[in-house]
């Protein structure tokens, strides 16, 4: 079967979009079935990526609780609810909250006619099915607004106002704030409190006094007294106290990166991390709010004046100095302005130059001022509770009781923790400590990665690795009797190193390239400075680049490299005796000291380097290298493995327990995992900014670019498809059913059945292959149809194929094979350009497989090494024009090969500034040019500018050399306009361009001002191998025209002797065999480039040994490698010529050994090689310092050639002298060794 080029592009073009939408509709049609409950009418389970699992049915989970979804035509349910263990209960006929819905149709969820699902659903709030929900479950998910008010009463409020209770407090709160997902009050007793978003309230006891102010910086909670103590405490309660700072502390903020205080008597004071304080003087009167607005420091005053300063005592008058009225109470910054809430009741915005519209009083006063779900939430001291729009009109949402006292807005967190153990259990948990088990490997799992957003796991035992996607489907890649161990990502791909030192790097498919032993056992792998780096047995540090090749930096110590991390722009290394070291890039190390017995994990954490030690405890390191031992956590258990959650650092235990801790050391058990947890990854997430909605039905639109929907089985009582929740949690998807390995809870899971499905390699260990994939040109890809039990190719117990009577292949829509005489095992081999469909079909829907082969100028690779990538002109990054208008920021990012210009001048046709100048060279070359343009202003929406133009000059010091063409006009009548787009395709420039202009297209019109703004201008580098984007030969440069030296003989292009002419392309060392033995003379030099090719069944390469002695060169050279050696006779001989040896060591028979040896002769000066006693030629001088006549100066003559006048006595054999007449200096036969 041949993959062929498609001669007709709108055949294509129509083939590749019926194939997409087949291939999503099939997906999403799989169902699973599992009982319903006595009570619904529906059941199975839904799943997200976000958040997890969702159960329709209560018969899917072992409890006594009743719930599901009870689905009827035209009409919604009352008491239809689904479950998730991480946000709570998902109501399917929500209330509108008297707003409508989002959009239509507006209703909850029901059944149509045909079996589509369509309205709304919403994840809800609280208990509404009045059971206990599971210990782990968040909120409904999306922010909440806490309101904490007089009486200690706290309750929980939707963007709707809705109001709940939630919890009272002991007393009357003084100020609030999140901190370690938790809300912390102090309160006017001068108790202090937290309490968790999903209950449990915690008391740390008397402070002394009241907690005035709150604020997290640098890892701590802040608490401001009323005293005017100053306290920095823990997560954990913990509380330092930092000195009396005076009269009571009202109000604090963080402001480049110094905490600044602002209290009762008006001083203003700026503290710094260890609580001391710069006391910056008294402004007048009582500083009750402190706020960021346009990276200035803004504090509101208790005489009603609002000022503004920019650090330290420099402060900002005039507009900024301003007297608003009644006293200020609080600040907060909203649709980028600053406003103000007042005693009065008085509500202003202002902006940043301090001057404020009163938007008039909206009842009592004004306690709090916050945003949240884009708008500003007023709590005020008669419990009334208002949100504002950016026009200061609000809405009345009621009276809430008690004074509203303090607001503040709680996010959830969704992430993840993905722990690997060492009984091969892989499992999922979430921030408070509940996992899932995924995978049971049977063996012990020693290290996991997130790659293509499918969890990568390494099984020693087998020498397998495994990629898991989230819904728990896992294959294996690997199967080796040589042990895995270490992973790592790397150029987009996964490395996978060896227990017998074996490196091999992976893609995303699974696809594997081995790339030798590297030495012993691979322990520790790290990517820094754009390498792979190795550590191993010995102590041994190798550094990799992106094909596999090694550079070996020899040992770091008596012991083993157990792990490594990258902190402060250094490679730290962790070894088996507990010592520490930083290496640099050249992986040249520096000892940091002996840390305790062993380091078993690193991780980097809050700016600091963590260790986790065998059994000597927990570390935290600073930039130095100086570490501060916290102690031993959970009866001294080793720490294997380290990871990031959250701000919090999780460590898995040998006990196979796992342990959450902030940035002073203090940590919270979470549970024992029933093994040795050897891995962890964490992968961070947030509900922030989800408001609940999920629509079950709905069209294609620019956030969802496909239509979607949910559908009803009626016999079987399954429900399957997608339904959308928003850009946070993005789809959900039905129809899908845990397995048992996956959801502990599902005891009756019912059996998959087998699915068809196109594989490569195998059905039981293969790689699924459907969908969009790639190919290159005469490599063989074996293909086979088959059925088994999972969505993958990874869980038959033997290849599971259709017969050949129910397979069908087709090549292209006019080519169908005869099913009754096509194989089930199909060999595709592609041999040219272009995409073709393959189909297999057993009568129902097909699967498909679009094969594209990309031609080399389109490909996405620099196929000949040259620094160019093919032949491009990229999509248009799209740019929404702001409102109100704002200058936009570019967008274009340019490549190593681009040049980029920024412009910060308007232009106008009608006068100046019609043009600006940029000084930036541009090299000779072809390019694609880019240009961006753009206008706005608020009366712009009643303006008509017919040339609202530029194009760009090309200019050298002499003036204008070429120009491009220009932008279109702009829309009119609008308040802003932007346009991005190519000017010019292919766009020649020349030698000598010194800087660009941007320049009005239409000056000298003087009809109108046809203001423009040029934003940017990008020349996008264009392979010169290339022609277009079709052309599959991208060629470099000639090897003799291309400014390279090819051969590295020192010499380039028409200088090197091979090189016939600027056309010729043979600058390249011919590969001979080398002879065993190269006679040269006294003063002779010879240059030999030694390669090495098709090297097997070695370990370390060819070994190069040059003798005599005092050459003292011995070398190793890889499969492919290229060793350079030059080498001078200076030595006197009188008896015969010298001998130079080259010995290949450490082979076996298959290998070749080749070079070519380039004899140069004596020495000369002006041949631009240092050699003998030269001491520079030609600037070639080595460091060394040229002295005429004693050398060759870079202006070298014959004269100045000879060398310096012999010293006998010097310990140096120089020209003229031997053992004969100055033995002293020449003590040898053959001169100095």
């Amino acid at each position: 079967m041949l993959i062929k080029n498609l001669k007709n592009n709108k055949i294509l073009k129509a083939f590749i979009f019926v194939a997409v939408f087949v291939f999503f509709f099939n997906f999403t049609s799989h169902v699973l079935n599992v009982d319903a409950g006595s009570s619904q009418n529906t059941t199975g389970f839904a799943w997200s990526g976000n958040i997890g699992w969702v159960s329709l049915n209560s018969s899917s989970e072992v409890t006594a609780t009743d719930y599901g979804m009870n689905l009827k035509v035209g009409e919604v349910s009352p008491g239809s609810y689904a479950w998730s263990s991480n946000i709570g209960w998902i109501d399917l006929n929500p209330s509108d909250g008297g707003f409508g819905f989002p959009e239509n149709p507006q209703h909850g969820v029901w059944l149509e006619s045909d079996g589509r699902l369509t309205g709304w659903a919403r994840a809800v709030a609280g208990d509404p099915i009045g059971t206990e929900t599971a210990a782990f479950a968040g909120d409904w998910g999306g922010d909440k607004l806490w309101i904490i008010q007089e009486g200690g009463i706290i309750q929980k409020c939707d963007s709707t106002g809705s109001c709940t209770f939630f919890e009272s407090l002991v007393g009357s709160p003084d100020s609030a704030k999140i901190f370690n997902n938790r809300i912390w009050v102090g309160l006017k007793t001068g108790h202090f409190e937290s309490i968790g978003t999903l209950g449990g309230l915690t008391s740390y006891g008397y402070l002394g006094s009241s907690a005035s102010s709150l604020l997290e910086y640098n890892g701590k909670l802040w608490v401001g007294q009323s005293d005017g103590s100053l306290l920095g405490c823990d997560r954990l309660g913990n509380c330092v106290n930092y000195g009396d700072k005076g009269v009571a502390i009202k109000a604090m903020k963080v402001f480049k990166n110094y905490l600044w205080l602002g209290q009762s008597d008006g001083i203003l004071q700026l503290c710094y991390n260890d609580g001391s304080c710069l006391n910056l003087g008294d402004r007048g009167a009582s500083i009750n709010a402190i706020e960021i607005f346009d990276n200035k420091l803004w504090i509101g005053q208790e005489d009603g004046r609002l000022r503004s300063y920019t650090e330290f005592e420099e402060e900002i008058t005039n507009a900024n100095d301003t007297l608003q009225g009644s006293p200020i109470t609080s600040l907060e910054v909203f649709d980028n302005k600053l406003w103000l809430g007042q005693d009065s009741g008085e509500l202003r915005s202002c902006n940043s130059s301090g001057v404020c519209t009163n938007h008039g009083i909206k009842g009592s006063r004004i306690n709090n001022v916050s945003e949240f779900n884009n708008k500003l939430w007023l709590g005020h001291s008669d419990g009334t509770l208002q949100s504002c729009n950016s026009l200061g009109s609000c809405t009345n949402h009621g009276d809430k009781g008690n004074s509203i006292d303090v607001v503040v807005e709680v996010s959830p967190f969704v992430g993840e923790l993905w722990t690997a153990q060492g009984n091969g259990t892989l499992r999922k948990c979430n921030f408070l400590g509940g996992c899932e088990e995924y995978l049971v490997g049977g063996s012990s799992m020693k290290d996991i990665k997130i790659f293509d957003n499918k969890i990568w796991a390494a099984v020693p035992v087998g020498g397998k690795l495994y990629s898991c996607d989230m819904f728990g489907h896992c294959v294996s890649y690997i199967n080796t009797v040589n042990a895995v161990g270490r992973i790592e990502l790397f150029n987009n791909k996964v490395w996978v190193g060896g227990a017998d030192g074996t490196l091999r790097s992976c893609d995303s498919s699974g696809i594997c390239v081995n790339h030798g032993s590297k030495g012993g056992n691979i322990l520790g792998m790290k990517v820094f400075a754009n390498k792979l780096w190795l550590g191993s047995f010995g102590g041994v540090l190798l550094s990799c680049d992106s094909s596999g090749n090694c550079v070996n930096h020899g040992s770091k110590g008596v012991s083993t490299i157990e792990n490594m991390a990258v902190f402060n722009n250094k490679l730290w290394i962790g070894m088996g005796d507990g010592v520490l070291q930083s290496c640099d890039s050249l992986g040249s190390c520096v000892n940091a000291g002996d840390k305790g017995d062993s380091v078993k994990s690193m991780e980097v954490f809050d700016n600091k380097l963590w260790l986790g030690m065998l059994y000597d405890g927990l570390l935290s390191c600073n930039l130095s290298g100086n570490c501060t031992n916290l102690g031993t956590k959970e009866t001294n258990r080793g720490m294997y493995s380290m990871a990031v959650l959250d701000d919090e650092l999780w460590i898995g235990l040998d006990s196979g327990e796992f342990i959450s801790c902030d940035t002073f050391g203090n940590c919270l058990n979470r549970g024992e995992k029933s093994s040795d947890i050897y891995s962890m990854v964490g992968k961070s997430g947030s509900l922030n900014g989800w408001d609940g909605w999920i629509k079950f039905s709905g069209e294609t639109t620019e956030a969802v670019p496909k239509p979607y929907g949910v559908y009803f089985d009626d016999d079987t009582k399954d429900i399957f498809g997608y339904a959308w929740g928003g850009d946070v949690i993005g789809w959900l998807k039905f129809g899908e059913n845990p397995s048992d390995s996956k959801n502990p809870k599902c005891a009756t899971c019912s059996t998959a059945v087998n699915t068809l499905k196109i594989c490569k390699n195998s059905c039981d260990s293969g790689i699924l292959f459907e969908g969009n994939q790639t190919a290159t040109i005469g490599t063989p890809i074996n293909v086979r149809a088959c059925f088994n039990l999972d969505s993958g190719c990874g869980s038959a117990t033997g290849d599971i194929t259709t017969t050949s009577a129910i397979w069908g292949s087709q090549v292209n829509p006019n080519d169908v094979f005869d099913s009754a005489t096509v194989s089930p095992n199909e060999v595709i081999t592609v041999n040219a350009v272009g995409t073709e469909k393959l189909t297999v079909s057993n009568g129902g829907t097909p699967k498909e497989a679009n094969i594209t082969v990309p031609t080399q100028c389109n490909d996405g690779i620099d196929n000949d090494g040259d620094g160019y990538t093919d032949f491009k002109v990229d999509a248009d990054p799209v740019v929404v024009p702001p409102d109100p208008p704002v200058k936009p920021a570019c967008p274009f990012v340019a490549g190593s090969k681009d040049v980029l210009f920024n412009f910060t001048k308007g232009l106008r046709s009608d006068t100046i500034p019609y043009y600006e100048q940029v000084v930036k060279a541009i090299p000779s070359g072809n390019y694609n040019v880019k240009l961006m343009s753009y206008d706005g202003y608020s009366t712009r929406v009643s303006v008509t500018q017919p040339n609202e133009k530029f194009y760009v000059s090309l200019r050298n010091d002499s003036g204008q050399v070429k120009t491009t063409a220009s932008t279109p006009d702009l829309a009119d009548n609008v308040v802003s306009d932007i346009w991005i787009g190519t000017v010019n395709t292919n766009f020649s420039v020349p030698d000598g361009i010194t800087n660009i202009r941007s320049i009005h297209t239409a000056y000298l019109d003087t009809s109108s001002a046809n203001s423009v703004i040029p934003i940017c201008a990008l020349f996008k580098a264009i392979d010169p191998g290339c022609s277009s984007s079709t052309d599959d030969s991208e060629l470099s440069n000639l090897q003799c025209d291309n400014g390279i030296d090819d051969d590295e003989d020192g010499l380039y292009d028409m200088q090197d002797s091979d090189c016939d002419s600027p056309t010729d392309d043979k600058e390249s060392p011919n590969v001979k065999a080398l002879p065993d033995v190269v006679y040269i003379n006294e003063g002779e030099t010879i240059d030999i480039n030694v390669l090495a090719n098709d090297i097997y069944n070695h370990t370390t390469g060819v070994t190069i040994t040059a003798t005599p002695a005092h050459y003292g060169t011995t070398s190793v050279i890889n499969d492919g490698g290229i060793q350079k050696i030059r080498y001078t006779n200076t030595a006197y001989n009188e008896f015969g010529d010298f001998s130079f040896y080259i010995l290949e060591d450490n082979v076996s028979s298959d290998y070749s050994l080749g070079g070519e040896i380039y004899m140069l002769g004596l020495y000369q000066c002006g041949d631009g090689i240092k050699q003998g006693t030269e001491e520079c030629d030609l600037g070639v001088n080595n460091g060394a310092t040229c002295v005429p006549p004693g050398g060759c100066a870079s202006d070298c003559t014959a004269t100045t050639c000879a060398p310096p006048p012999s010293v006998c006595g010097n310990n140096i054999c120089e020209a003229g002298e031997n053992f004969l007449n100055c033995f002293t200096d020449c003590f040898t036969l053959f001169g100095e060794f």
